[in-house]
């Protein structure tokens, strides 16, 4: 069975983060990858909040 990921909304990234990608961005994609036994991986693919 494939495990169901959704998300919506808005990611803040804070000063931990290199300057160009701080702030405020809208998720437009998430992807996950990998299996129960090693784990899952996800990415992110999300658009600056202007």
């Amino acid at each position: 069975m494939q495990p169901k990921l959704v998300a919506e909304g808005i990611l803040t990234l804070n000063d931990t983060f290199p300057p160009e990608m701080k702030g405020n961005w809208c998720i437009d994609k998430v992807t996950a990858r990998g299996d129960s036994k090693a784990g899952y991986r996800c990415s992110v693919v999300a658009s600056e909040v202007v």
